[in-house]
């Protein structure tokens, strides 16, 4: 039996992927998708040449696998090594985040995009995630980040079970056992973030067991064509820079906010539209306190030709857990911590990324006083999520939004 395994978009094999004795991938495009006309590179990282690629093919493809908790329950699901990126990639690689499957050399590459499974009812994000233990080759886990998610099919508000590489239409996410009302608190800020104008996912939450909420995301990688649900192609900004998801943030090694403005300079087909939302997402984080928004976050979706940032995801005021660090992903200018952002902090980043100073202090100040009158109207009108959290959540985020705007008026 091979050990290499196949990359596909659709059905048309795109390249190989090829462990060596320590299970470290490389990969190589086929001469056939090399001479396509429709071909594209996997990534930006990996150029549509004859090259073998090692490190950046490593990296690219296991920023498709689960993280942290996530990635433990489904090597323990599996009966593998959590640290075994090549037998994990080879039983879940089948719906991916974007259009690439990854699939064992035996296994045929044809996939029934009308094959699902009712889901009934759930008790537990784990009851949900077990349920893979009884479709045994046939269902997939493989969504990126920690959070406890998987990929599901929704239908007229009914909930299935994508069987056979059938392609998932929207993404699950459940509560941390560590930090209470996750998926509400990422509900209202991605709700806040729409009505101040930042395009993001269409996210809202489902109802599920004795009063629990998940979030529920529709993908912004599939579409439909022809009445048949389709898979587009994206990759995150880790995946564009070839590097590892393991080092995700900038004090690591991962991107810095300069990395991904001149990511969106090189490679956006529209640059100005794009830069414009990467500086909105920016000031939103720090606005409502989110020091999570690393490279993983940022991606690009790639459709009719173009190359455009995909809408903005994960966002969440993590402000809200008081065991969660305070320091941010990404630094601005050179201060980490996102409560002591000051005027000479966003002009110091402004000149960094080669932007105005004044465009980005008013953009601040402006984004402020638009969540300060917004934010509750916006709240109370999210009836499924308890009063009293949207309270709290409110009172944090007009907290951190009038000590930013404090910090903006220079001392004398």
């Amino acid at each position: 039996m091979s050990n290499s395994l196949k990359v596909y978009y659709e059905e048309q094999q795109v390249g190989v992927l090829h462990p060596d004795a320590k299970k470290r991938l490389s990969f190589d495009y086929t001469p056939e998708w090399l001479g396509a006309a429709e071909s594209f590179p996997v990534s930006k990282s990996m150029p549509l040449t004859k090259e073998t690629y090692t490190d950046t093919a490593h990296s690219f493809f296991t920023n498709l696998l689960p993280e942290a908790g996530l990635r433990d329950y489904v090597c323990a699901q599996l009966r593998i090594s959590p640290n075994n990126d090549y037998d994990l990639l080879k039983k879940v690689g089948g719906d991916c985040a974007g259009a690439l499957r990854v699939l064992p050399d035996e296994e045929s590459c044809a996939f029934d995009d009308a094959c699902y499974e009712p889901i009934t009812e759930f008790a537990s994000a784990e009851a949900l995630l077990s349920l893979t233990q009884s479709h045994t080759g046939e269902v997939r886990l493989s969504l990126a980040g920690a959070q406890y998610k998987m990929p599901v099919y929704l239908k007229d508000c009914a909930l299935y079970l994508p069987l056979k590489q059938a392609p998932s239409s929207h993404i699950m996410k459940f509560s941390n056992p560590q930090y209470r009302r996750v998926p509400e608190d990422e509900f209202l800020v991605t709700t806040l973030a729409r009505r101040i104008g930042i395009n993001v996912v269409d996210l809202s939450l489902f109802p599920f067991g004795e009063s629990k909420l998940a979030t529920i995301s529709l993908r912004y990688d599939r579409t439909l064509k022809e009445g048949r649900l389709r898979r587009l192609h994206q990759e995150d900004f880790c995946q564009v820079m070839g590097i590892s998801g393991i080092i995700k943030y900038e004090q690591e090694g991962g991107p810095s906010l300069n990395d991904c403005i001149n990511i969106i300079r090189q490679y956006s087909h529209d640059v100005i539209n794009d830069t414009k939302s990467l500086l909105s997402w920016m000031v939103f984080n720090v606005l409502v306190g989110n020091c999570d928004a690393h490279g993983k976050n940022l991606a690009f979706l790639y459709k009719q030709g173009k190359t455009r940032l995909a809408p903005f995801y994960d966002l969440v005021a993590t402000i809200n857990y008081p065991r969660v660090s305070k320091n941010m992903a990404m630094s601005i200018g050179d201060e980490r911590n996102v409560h002591n952002i000051r005027k000479s902090c966003w002009v110091a980043q402004a000149r960094i990324m080669g932007v105005s100073p004044q465009m980005l202090c008013d953009l601040a100040a402006d984004m402020s006083d638009q969540i300060i009158s917004t934010i509750e109207e916006e709240f109370a009108a999210c009836h499924q999520v308890n009063p009293g959290f949207c309270d709290r959540l409110r009172v944090l985020i007009v907290k951190q939004c009038r000590r930013i705007q404090k910090l903006m008026v220079p001392h004398k």
